[in-house]
This record gives structure tokens, C-alpha cells and sequence, in this order.
């Protein structure tokens, strides 16, 4: 669950904010003396006891180095996040030094880091608990909304995007691109999932790093954004609200189905990413990156991921697109 004494999104122009949530240790909180009712006012407790996340510290004596205690809060959620980045580096760069004739370029790094860092965020089980608590107060078409404003995209899932298995492949890319412009991506569809009645999850996640127009009030210059592919595979977008995903510089889409989707040999789904400037005139060319997985559940007879490799296009078609 987010912490209580966070401030809550949503970001500028009612972007999603924050994009991620992650541990930062359990807080016990105090009660006042004297609360009898159900607004209590309770306070912090200060004590670096347990619970909470245990580190090394300062020793009471000189040169004692296995002192350590428990603590908790965004500071230790930033400390985490920013060590799993440090770990999605060196698989990006496993991927640069395996295949040096597709080498990611080194200007694409940072921007690569953003989008797989959100690539595996999802509400998870707390969605259901905030639907409940927040239902009973919020409009139905708002209750999205107030989701995001305490989750975002959801807490992260790093070894989702550590590895693939056999039921899930990620593929991932990276371009630059200006205003007017799209580049078209091609995901092959893996041909023993042609007519099977089975829940399956796309995930896409489109992140970019913006120029700023102070003067404007749109203040981001570059707005980049695509339509995820739905009817390929029968599958409905999930969790966050489908119009809040395009006001930041992170798109993050989740889409899942149950139903039956036949398609012929060699189909793939088309994701076309759009630029637009969005803050006065756009001259810059805008780095971005975008990250897709697909997969079925653990367990099911499907080679999602050997069946994707074998049938990988070669590199993104790029076109001017008029928008």
C-alpha cells in the first residue's frame, strides 16, 4: 500500500504522477491518547527498531562495521528503484556487448532505463483494495483516476524485465524521431497461439525525454504517443485510464483477453509511434524508447518466446506521417 503521508498525484496537466511506487519499509504509527473515533489522529513513529528495511550504519564504537538498523520511507524507495536501474544497465549492456551488430546506442541508454524501469509496473493486488475503499466516494468514471493518483503505473516487478522465459518475451527499441513523424513497429505473433481460448498480456511501454518550452503553457515541447493493437489478439485495455497514459512522457498500456484470436501465419501486431510538437514549433529530434512483452501463464505449452525470436523482422521502417 503507498504510504499515507506522501502528498497524492496526479502530475502536470493531470499526468500520472507518480509514474512508479516501490518498497520503502512498514511504518507503525501511534495513537493520540484520547481518540474515540474514526478520523483518530495518529503520528509518526520515530524508533529504528523493527519493522522497516535493515541496513549497515554508524557503530556506537570506532571500526565497528556490523552495526545496523531499520528504516523506512521515499528515500529508501529512490535508493532501490535507482539500484534496480543499475541492474537493468548491465543487462543492457549484456545485450550491446552479445549482439554488436544490433549494438544499442549509448544515447539511448538513459531513455531505455525509463521505459523498462515502468515496463513492469501493475496495480496488482491493491487494486481491489483502493477500488474498495475509494468506490463509495469517487464517481465511477473518476475512480481510475484516484487510482493513479496513489499508485501510477504500480509498484515495479524488476525480474519481470531481467530475463524472458519461455511464456514471456520482451522485445525492446529505441529511435529518435521529430515532429510529423512516425516509426512503425513489428511484433510477430507466435502462429500456437492462433486460435486458443487462454488469457494472454500485452504490455507496451513508449517513455521519451522532452525539450521544455518555459513561455508555454504546455511546458513539453514533444508529444509522443501510440494506439495499442486490440483486435489481434481480443484483448481490452486494463488498469490505468486510457486517456491519462498520454499526458506524460511515459506510456504505459496493459491489455489482456481470454478469448479465442485467429490469425494466419506471419501476422504480427503494428504499434506506430507518433511524434507531435505540443509546446510552440518542434525542431529537436526526441530520444525515445519502447519496450512490448507478450505472454501467456506460466505453465502452458506454448514457446511464446522461441516462436517471437525465430520470426523477428529486420530493423523499424520509418516514414513521415502527417498527424
Amino acid at each position: 500500500m503507498p504510504s499515507p503521508i506522501n502528498s497524492l498525484g496526479l502530475g502536470f496537466r493531470r499526468s500520472i504522477k507518480p509514474d512508479v511506487v516501490y518498497r520503502s519499509g512498514k511504518q507503525i504509527f501511534l495513537e493520540k491518547p484520547g481518540n474515540t473515533h474514526e478520523r483518530a489522529i495518529l503520528r509518526v513513529s520515530p524508533t529504528s527498531l523493527s519493522p522497516g528495511q535493515r541496513a549497515a550504519s554508524p557503530g556506537r564504537l570506532a571500526g565497528d562495521l556490523s552495526a545496523t538498523r531499520h528504516s523506512r520511507g521515499t528515500s529508501n524507495a529512490t535508493a532501490l528503484t535507482s539500484r534496480i536501474a543499475a541492474q537493468m544497465c548491465s543487462v543492457l549492456y549484456d545485450l550491446r556487448r552479445d549482439s554488436p551488430e544490433e549494438a544499442i546506442g549509448e544515447q539511448y541508454i538513459p531513455v531505455l532505463l525509463k521505459a523498462l524501469t515502468v515496463h513492469s509496473a501493475s496495480w496488482g493486488e491493491t487494486q481491489e483494495i483502493l477500488e474498495n475503499l475509494l468506490k463509495p466516494i469517487s464517481q465511477p468514471r473518476k475512480l481510475k483516476e484516484n487510482i493513479n493518483r496513489f499508485l501510477g503505473y504500480g509498484p515495479i516487478s524488476p525480474n519481470r524485465v531481467y530475463s524472458c522465459t519461455d511464456q514471456r518475451a520482451t522485445l525492446i527499441g529505441c529511435s529518435a524521431i521529430t515532429h510529423d513523424e512516425g516509426h512503425l513497429y513489428s511484433v510477430p505473433l507466435p502462429p500456437s497461439l492462433s486460435g486458443q481460448k487462454l488469457w494472454r498480456r500485452l504490455i507496451i511501454t513508449l517513455a521519451w525525454f522532452t525539450p521544455i518550452n518555459p513561455s508555454h503553457r504546455a511546458y513539453r515541447k514533444a508529444a509522443l504517443w501510440f494506439d495499442p493493437p486490440k483486435d489481434e489478439l481480443l484483448v481490452d485495455r486494463q488498469e490505468a485510464d486510457w486517456q491519462a497514459v498520454k499526458r506524460g512522457t511515459v506510456q504505459h498500456e496493459i491489455l489482456e483477453g481470454e478469448k479465442a484470436a485467429p490469425f494466419v501465419e506471419d501476422q504480427a501486431l503494428e504499434i506506430l509511434v507518433n511524434c507531435r510538437a505540443d509546446a510552440g514549433d518542434l525542431s529537436e529530434t526526441i530520444p525515445y524508447a519502447i519496450a512490448v512483452t507478450l505472454e501467456v501463464a506460466e505453465g502452458i505449452d506454448i514457446s511464446i518466446y522461441n516462436e517471437i525470436q525465430t520470426r523477428i523482422r529486420p530493423p523499424v521502417s520509418v516514414r513521415p506521417r502527417a498527424i
